[in-house]
């Protein structure tokens, strides 16, 4: 992950990973609104909160496939 070099009020920590993120830079959810890297978001394939409609679980479940 890039270096974050913002200040304390700007880091957030990556729901996926628990790295620094930029609050600025780094992807939030729309739905629940925790920080990602995008290559943590990316890897995997959405949001790492359990019960978020954007994470892969619960996309799943919405579409039936469980």
């Amino acid at each position: 992950m890039p270096e974050v070099t913002e200040t304390a009020d700007e880091i957030a920590q990556c729901g996926y990973c628990t790295g620094d993120v930029s609050r600025t830079a780094g992807p939030r959810c729309d739905q629940c609104a925790v920080f990602h890297h995008v290559d943590c978001w990316n890897e995997f394939t959405g949001c790492v909160t359990y019960g978020c409609s954007n994470s892969p679980d619960m996309k799943k479940f919405q579409g039936g496939a469980i």
